[in-house]
């Protein structure tokens, strides 16, 4: 008896390489449409004075 296998023949990489990099560019899609729209306000002169600096208004 052999003990001999067949040797397989490999598979092509790319299929495995091009859902590999759809994933990836599918994550960072999702990712980039979750972040805020506008610029964050760095304005901190509200801060310690009574009122919110996120509203630039009253208390």
């Amino acid at each position: 008896m052999d003990n001999k296998t067949k040797p397989t023949p490999k598979k092509p990489r790319w299929p495995r390489v091009l859902i590999t990099l759809s994933v990836v560019v599918g994550a960072l899609a999702l990712l980039v449409t979750q972040l805020p729209r506008g610029a964050f306000s760095t304005d901190l002169s509200g801060i310690g004075q009574g009122r919110d600096p996120r509203t630039r208004g009253g208390p």
